[in-house]
């Protein structure tokens, strides 16, 4: 049997928006919701950019079935490693397990303006891609969560 999303753009609403349109999508039998996880808008009529991971924490508190999803995180050009596993590990927490991470190795430019014009093409950035999947993917298992007290 197919499963059907709901795609949540973070450039087109703004988060308060994005968690009530992740409820109204589980409420109508959604499978799955993702979320995409863009730095800046788009296009000048887009208006916002929230921080997807923020939003993701607050729909994993207001759903409770429909898997979660980011779409194209980028785990070494915006953000540490180390911060995508621990971001990912406390959405997995949230949702009592309901997340996958997207990571990908993003687009072959950035738009102007944005953080690292001219960056390498994809078979530059992916072999990194690969090797840093170990810690996010660690992070979400039970051997890859470690709690210290003290």
């Amino acid at each position: 049997m197919p499963n059907y999303g709901f795609t949540l753009f973070s450039e087109l609403s703004p988060p308060d928006a994005q968690v009530d349109q992740a409820i109204a999508a589980e409420e109508a039998g959604f499978d799955f919701i993702g979320i995409s996880d863009h730095f800046h808008p788009w296009l000048s009529r887009h208006t916002d950019s929230g921080f997807a991971w923020s939003v993701l924490g607050a729909i994993a508190a207001r759903t409770a079935r429909a898997e979660l999803i980011t779409l194209v995180t980028c785990p070494f050009v915006r953000y540490h490693p180390a911060i995508i596993a621990q971001s990912a590990a406390t959405v997995q927490l949230l949702s009592d397990g309901r997340f996958t991470d997207g990571a990908r190795s993003g687009r072959r430019r950035l738009r102007p303006g944005q953080l690292r014009p001219g960056r390498a093409g994809p078979h530059r950035r992916v072999p990194p891609l690969v090797r840093r999947r170990g810690p996010p993917r660690a992070a979400l298992t039970d051997r890859g969560l470690t709690r210290r007290r003290g």
